[in-house]
């Protein structure tokens, strides 16, 4: 894990432009805080700050191939570059250092910008400038587990890691994208390759963008999650396949020069890749768990029991309510550098930092449940799906809809809003899966000067169906392929990136290793979810390492006792004090109805039949984020 800036077509003097990648490379430091420096010549420059991981002596960046052609800054870990120095080096290559860094541009050189890519397994984003042919190559690992973002200035462009070093030094202007704000309400996070910021975009997971002298852009997508269903593999056979496939990948993450760790929430997925690791591969293995005081939300005394039973070095990190601390909440926030709602970034933020102080790195379970089927979701997508055979019906049940939908009975509320998502189109219909307040109270809660900014490119929907595939008839693995495509990297991912980078932590993700998608791929959805079952096939695994106690409680998630933690007076003051202001900024965009109605169920002042208090928090937090983000960056919209 670290940080990569840079910029090509840059019209500055040389000391300018050097002066500027400085800054833009020192906003960084937090992703690597064992090094930096820079590469400049007339017009390009390249920026790295390092976390060393891997060739602790020679892997320093920006770092030049042998033949002094190509320069590189790279931020990620290539798990298989000693097998492809060795079959790079059987076709005439020749290498300076034992870093796997010096394997992508050969690996580029010698197949060419897709199939090389292709090559790689493990989590990257890079930029490589080619001296002879004066282009700059920037591309990001298949799911999106490293970030990049890149803005166009005065004919020059650039790119970072973080949207902060292009923001910091006023490489982008700071102007509100009003359509991602709109679908940041919706789903907690802005749809790639839009952020919430006008000027600066998104590389999209498995793609890549080569500019030339001339600054005209080439794009192209190098691989994208794709279901290819194996009927004819049994399930015995499938099981193998997976304990094959995933102790494989655990192992190929354990490469590192220096000790790591693993994360153990006490749930399916990083309890069973620590009892493989444990058994297989890693003696004196180190874990760490949060530990709340809310019996609700604490996971540690499963933990334990996974941590016991293989003798791991356990590390429980107590998080309190009572020592709630609005200023650890608003740096969490600001990192990220835009909204997003996300509650659970706060014990992922405080976890990284206790967690960081015992190791460089750690493997965690995250991914699991999209490559496997894990989420409670896809239960409902199943019942869904039946109602849809009876859309039929829609004009004799509308009236009756109507009536029952003023009779604010939480049942019938259940009943009308089951129905209603069950109408309509499939990208409208996972839209309202996903989607936090929907589309009509979003549409209706903007005030005037701000609805037809929100609204100018359509509804959320019509973003969210690029990333469908017509040709995939099974309602789960289109929803399936909506989260390995769009939601995977844009919550889940980019959650643990700037959590855990902002403490110089680097976080591995076997489940997301490209064998281990190639096989969810073929994995036929029966054996993701079955009978009612989340991760039908992870959890027969799971039975052979795992006591029940862990395999058989109900799916928990890493969720955060927000809601009680903003009972004490510290946080619930910070939060009046910040929502209720007459100076608050989100009252531009938005209605005060948006806010007032959450803001009583989420205190305990009404009781609401259409919203439960966990989604009343849920309002909160990315009502709260959205504030900080206003107030932080005064973006002009």
């Amino acid at each position: 894990m670290c940080g990569i800036s840079g910029f090509v077509g840059q019209s500055a003097s040389l000391p300018e432009q050097k002066n500027l990648l400085q800054q833009m490379t020192d906003c960084l430091a937090h992703r690597g805080p064992d090094g930096s420096d820079i590469w400049c010549e007339e017009t390009v420059g390249l920026g790295h700050r390092r976390l060393a991981i891997i060739d602790l002596n020679t892997g320093h960046q920006p770092m030049w191939d042998s033949h002094r052609e190509q320069v590189i800054v790279f931020n990620g870990e290539i798990y298989n570059y000693p097998e492809l120095r060795k079959e790079l080096e059987t076709r005439g290559h020749v290498f300076q250092t034992v870093s796997d860094t010096e394997v992508i541009p050969a690996a580029i050189r010698e197949w060419g910008i897709n199939r090389g890519l292709l090559k790689l397994r493990g989590m990257f984003s890079f930029a490589l400038y080619n001296i002879k042919t004066k282009k700059l190559l920037l591309a990001r690992d298949r799911t999106g587990i490293k970030p990049l973002f890149w803005a166009r200035h005065n004919g020059a462009f650039y790119f970072a890691s973080e949207a902060k070093a292009l923001l910091l030094t006023n490489l982008a202007e700071r102007r509100l994208d009003a359509v991602s704000i709109h679908d940041y309400l919706a789903l907690g996070y802005a749809i790639a390759p839009r952020t919430c910021w006008k000027d600066i975009q998104f590389l999209p997971p498995g793609s890549w963008i080569e500019i030339s002298p001339d600054g005209e852009m080439r794009q192209g997508i190098y691989w994208q999650w794709s279901p290819k269903p194996d009927y004819q593999t049994s399930e015995e056979q499938w099981l193998e396949r997976l304990e094959a496939t995933l102790s494989d990948a655990l192992r190929c993450h354990l490469l590192s020069d220096v000790p790591l760790g693993a994360f153990l929430s006490g749930g399916i997925d990083s309890s069973l890749a620590v009892a493989m690791l444990a058994r297989y591969h890693a003696k004196d293995l180190l874990t760490f768990n949060v530990m709340f005081d809310e019996a609700e939300y604490n996971e540690a005394p499963f933990a334990r029991l996974v941590a016991e039973q293989y003798h791991t070095n356990h590390h429980e990190i107590p998080i309190s309510s009572a020592t709630a601390d609005a200023e650890a909440l608003i740096q969490c926030i600001e990192q990220f550098d835009e909204p997003f709602s996300d509650p659970a970034s706060l014990p992922h933020y405080l976890l990284s930092r206790a967690t960081a102080r015992e190791v460089k790195v750690v493997l965690s379970g995250d991914g699991g449940d999209e490559v496997l089927g894990g989420y409670p979701l896809y239960r409902r997508l199943i019942l869904l799906q039946g109602l849809t055979h009876f859309q039929w019906a829609d004009p004799l049940l509308a009236p009756l809809l109507k009536v029952g939908a003023h009779m604010r009975v939480p049942l019938v509320y259940k009943l009308i809003n089951a129905w209603e998502h069950a109408q309509g189109h499939v990208a409208g219909r996972l839209t309202k899966l996903l989607t936090l307040y929907p589309e009509g109270h979003r549409n209706s809660n903007y005030t005037d000067s701000f609805h037809d900014l929100a609204l100018a490119d359509g509804p959320t929907h019509t973003r969210i169906s690029q990333y469908l595939q017509d040709d995939i008839p099974n309602p789960l693995d289109q929803m399936l392929a909506l989260e390995m495509r769009m939601r995977l990297q844009a919550g889940y991912l980019r959650k643990v990136d700037i959590t855990s980078s902002a403490h110089g932590l680097e976080v591995r993700v076997p489940f997301l290793d490209n064998q281990m998608l190639e096989f969810a791929e073929s994995l036929p959805s029966a054996f993701k979810v079955n009978g009612g079952r989340l991760k039908y096939l992870a959890y027969k695994l799971a039975r052979r390492y795992l006591p029940v106690e862990i395999t058989d409680r109900p799916k928990h998630g890493f969720n955060f006792p927000f809601d009680q933690w903003s009972s004490s007076p510290a946080i619930k003051g910070f939060l009046y004090d910040l929502l209720f202001s007459p100076q608050a900024r989100w009252r531009g965009l938005l209605k005060p109805h948006f806010i007032d109605e959450p803001w009583k169920v989420f205190t305990g002042q009404r009781n609401s039949p259409i919203m439960s208090r966990r989604g009343a928090y849920a309002r909160i937090f990315s009502t709260t984020a959205l504030e900080v983000w206003l107030q932080k960056w005064r973006p002009l919209i």
